[in-house]
């Protein structure tokens, strides 16, 4: 189980003071909230995820997180286990769970959308997309 030795009021002061501050992270900041935000008319929706081949799905993630720099060995876990990342990305959209009990599904070994290789950098910029005013830029 995942936690913090913050409270969620502690923390959303402290990513409001981070986010006001000034510096040269803003420009960073407004392009990743931006690319998050296109995930929704991509591929982070119920229809294209439940109407997509596996091959239709695992190229077009393929090529959000080329776009995003991320990191490539990604890609032969998605491949290989795009059939239960479906199945994750569809209980990200469709759950009204808090983002610990999401995040302990996704990254906690033998929990049911769990997959090995995927971990949270992988699904911060999904949680982005989903949720931008709640868990925008959390990755730490």
């Amino acid at each position: 189980m995942l936690s913090s030795r913050f409270s969620l009021s502690q923390l959303r002061g402290i990513l409001y003071r981070y986010l006001h501050s000034e510096g040269s992270h803003a420009p960073h900041i407004a392009l990743a909230r931006n690319r998050a935000m296109s995930l929704p008319d991509l591929f982070l929706n119920q229809a294209f995820l439940e109407n997509s081949s596996d091959r239709e799905l695992y190229r077009t993630l393929r090529t959000y997180y080329r776009t995003t720099g991320g990191n490539r060995r990604y890609e032969k876990v998605m491949r290989k286990e795009i059939g239960r990342l479906r199945e994750g990305l569809l209980y990200l959209l469709t759950t009204s769970d808090d983002l610990v009990t999401m995040l302990n599904r996704l990254l906690v070994p033998g929990s049911r959308y769990a997959i090995a290789g995927l971990k949270r950098a992988f699904f911060i910029p999904l949680l982005q997309a989903l949720y931008p005013d709640r868990y925008s830029l959390w990755d730490r």
